[in-house]
């Protein structure tokens, strides 16, 4: 079981952000507004590249020959897995439903995540929504920011074991809610991560100088089992078109001071339609194509932690497990040396006589170079 220690300087951190006017970061402010800018001059055209570009996605695509490791030697999966989490409320379902309808092109018929507005409602069940041939993602429950300890042992547990579509959730809360799930269908293991956090419910936060739920965000956000190697999760912020244009640019530089990211580069601002069918006229290219480049930068990250395969993993350690024996054995034999070098000298200086010739002979074999393994 995993255990919270929160520190002080944790809530320090805190307490000093909420006091700090993030007015005063005018480059962040300058940066973001010039991304949106860009993003909102972008052409039908450029979002249908980046599209085509997702849709010809290979898993392992990104992976580099690096550090004497070939593409052949990892292990690369059929279906890279995205899981998506996030506090109740934040809009993961319908981040997927929009996804979907991003990457398929439509404005009708893409809403396949259910979608809840609070957690006695919720999903207990893990969904798994293949958004492509090559990649899938995972629709998980809600953060409760209460009950902390038992959100981060699910994290743990998804992590560490891998993740199954129609696997329940939390199995204390599942006594009389019906049917728990098929297990015939395939584990997979979690490639990559994406953390959602609903914009409105930051501020609220941020207004009400909420120190703990702030708390209990962090640490859910920083939990090693969602990290890989260097690489966090990705974080988007929904909901941010409910809120004025410079709190939204303010909850994003907040986000990502919270979370010790880039607010520029790694927190997106993503508005998701709930509805089941949009006008065409709503859909915005720019808000698009911040999603296709959140998925994009997501499946390349996964690609760049795939692990190594086993055998290449166990060859390495035999090699190194052989070198360290061969090591040991000549440490020891010198040793031995030693011991009757200093035995010999002993001898020597009492009796006055000449060296051994079984001393010689032992002197001389510890001169020779030992061979050098192939």
């Amino acid at each position: 079981m995993l255990e919270v220690h929160k520190s002080q300087g944790l809530a320090n951190g805190i307490h000093n952000l909420l006091a700090f006017d993030l007015w005063k970061d005018q480059n962040l402010v300058d940066r973001i507004q010039k991304q949106s800018e860009l993003l909102h001059q972008s052409t039908a055209e450029e979002l249908e590249d980046v599209r085509d570009e997702i849709n010809r996605y290979r898993p392992g695509s990104g992976v580099h020959k690096v550090g004497g490791v070939s593409h052949a030697d990892f292990d690369i999966p059929e279906v890279i897995t995205l899981l998506v989490v996030g506090p109740e409320g934040a809009g993961k379902s319908s981040l997927i439903n929009n996804m979907i309808r991003v990457l398929k092109d439509v404005t009708s018929g893409f809403s396949r995540a259910q979608i809840y507005g609070y957690r006695q409602s919720g999903s207990m069940f893990l969904q798994e929504y293949l958004l492509h041939k090559h990649f899938c993602v995972f629709d998980s429950r809600g953060f409760s920011n209460i009950n902390v300890l038992e959100d981060l042992n699910i994290v743990k547990n998804w992590m560490s074991n891998g993740v199954c579509h129609g696997e329940p959730v939390c199995r204390e809360d599942l006594e009389g809610r019906g049917r728990q799930g098929n297990s015939g269908y395939t584990l997979r293991k979690v490639n990559f991560v994406i953390f959602v956090v609903n914009a409105c419910k930051l501020q609220q936060m941020r207004e009400q100088h909420d120190v703990a739920a702030l708390e209990n965000l962090v640490l859910l956000y920083r939990c090693p089992y969602l990290t890989f190697m260097d690489d966090v999760p990705v974080v988007v912020m929904t909901h941010g078109d409910k809120l004025d244009p410079h709190e939204c640019i303010l909850a994003r530089i907040f986000l990502g001071k919270l979370f010790g990211v880039s607010p520029v580069d790694q927190v997106f601002d993503i508005p998701c339609f709930t509805e089941r069918t949009v006008h065409p006229e709503d859909v915005h290219a720019a808000n698009d194509l911040a999603l296709l480049k959140m998925l994009q930068l997501s499946l390349e990250q996964a690609d760049t932690n795939l692990p190594c395969k086993e055998k290449f993993t166990y060859s390495i350690r035999g090699v190194l497990k052989s070198t360290s024996v061969q090591l040991g054995i000549w440490q020891l034999l010198y040793f031995v040396i030693l011991f009757c070098l200093l035995f010999e000298i002993i001898i020597t200086i009492i009796h006055s006589s000449k060296p051994t010739p079984w001393f010689r002979n032992i002197f001389k074999y510890a001169h020779k170079k030992p061979k050098r393994g192939h």
